[in-house]
């Protein structure tokens, strides 16, 4: 038979690997786009998405089964529909959050201190990127223990192309 792949599990300088979290993304392309490139990373052994809450379509369920079905067992993903289920479900985990962010309190996303953030401790991290227009809703923002600002010359950055960068 031939062998179409073989996953290791992800190996993290701080011994947990993290989990990416991409909240209030509205556009297919780039949750495609972030969840292929976190799984060809090998960085992450869980994805989570959770769904918009500002009235603008929630990405479609088919499509996020479609990644489900073509990263298994790559990596799993978990889909969540408000940004307070998320967060109740984070609260007992012991993980950091840090997420990318354009406001005040931000450090550079090239700084000691954001690389310190991303290796994340015994717990280790979740990693959370905002919808491409609004970014993260206020409630995740105060619960995040780092902010990361991806350096740009222009007022903003694509969020996949801003995962890169972290990444």
């Amino acid at each position: 038979g031939t062998v179409v792949a073989v996953r290791q599990n992800p190996q993290w300088d701080g011994g947990v690997p993290p989990v990416l979290v991409l909240v209030g993304l509205a556009y297919a392309g780039n949750v495609g786009t972030i969840v292929r490139t976190a799984v060809q990373a090998n960085a992450f052994a869980e994805i989570m998405i959770v769904d918009a809450e500002d009235g603008s379509p929630p990405v479609k369920a088919a499509d996020v089964d479609y990644y489900s079905v073509m990263n298994a067992p790559l990596a799993a993903l978990r889909r969540f529909g408000t940004a307070a289920t998320f967060l109740a479900h984070a609260r007992g985990s012991g993980r950091k959050m840090v997420a990318t962010a354009l406001g005040p309190g931000a450090v550079g996303a090239y700084s000691a201190p954001a690389r310190r953030a991303l290796v994340g401790g015994e717990n280790g991290i979740f990693l959370l990127l905002g919808a491409e227009t609004g970014g993260l809703p206020s409630a995740v923002l105060e619960r995040c223990d780092t902010l990361l600002r991806v350096p740009s010359l222009s007022a903003s950055v694509n969020v996949g192309s801003a995962f890169s960068i972290v990444l």
